[in-house]
């Protein structure tokens, strides 16, 4: 641990079991779209991110949460833990359910994540040269694996850092980004085509 005083930013989002909709607009952001989690180094001396997740499942031990590197499953929690990542990591985070060892991972479309990031930072605290909005001190991540309207699992991830380090996480928007580079390989193509002519 960092020596200076830590602050743990912890977010009091209850009842993941219960429905989770209506109190979308409470959060600054929400994708329910599949992606991976950027890890944020903010203005501090160290270059890690240091999280702490909480179950809010029901009844709690059902599910352990960690992350996914390839096919490798790290386990970070049962009910509640902590990890540190690397600034500038990409997380896709995951559930797996104890007893069938089954993994579900927020990057995976078939899984039915939603992130729900709250507690806004300002881009120019992050040393990160690629974030250019607003990132999050805290990610509430729900699941709704049979798709039937009714949460079955969620864990809250709150950034925990040094005093005012600026640390946090943001939404990695790979289906958006792989949009824009085939839109702009697409126009190159068409520059391209009318030179030749």
């Amino acid at each position: 641990m960092h020596p200076r005083k830590v602050l743990e930013v912890v977010v009091a989002v209850t009842g993941f079991a219960a429905a989770f909709g209506p109190f979308a607009s409470a959060f600054a952001l929400t994708i329910s779209t599949p992606g991976s989690v950027l890890m944020v180094d903010g203005t501090d001396p160290n270059v890690t991110v240091n999280i702490a997740a909480v179950d809010g499942t029901f009844p709690i031990g059902k599910y352990d949460f960690g992350f996914l590197s390839g096919s490798t499953y790290t386990k970070i929690t049962g009910s509640v833990g902590s990890y540190t990542f690397s600034g500038g990591a990409v997380v896709d985070f995951a559930l797996r359910e104890i007893a069938t060892n089954t993994i579900y991972d927020i990057a995976n479309p078939i899984n039915y994540a939603t992130q729900y990031y709250s507690i806004p930072i300002d881009a120019i605290y992050s040393q990160n040269p690629v974030v250019t909005s607003n990132y999050y001190h805290a990610l509430a991540l729900t699941w709704d694996l049979n798709k039937d309207g009714v949460l079955d699992a969620g864990f809250d991830i709150a950034v925990s850092t040094p005093l005012l380090s600026h640390d946090g996480v943001a939404p990695v928007p790979v289906p958006a980004a792989a949009w824009l580079l085939g839109s702009g390989l697409i126009g190159l193509a068409g520059v391209a085509r009318r030179r030749t002519k």
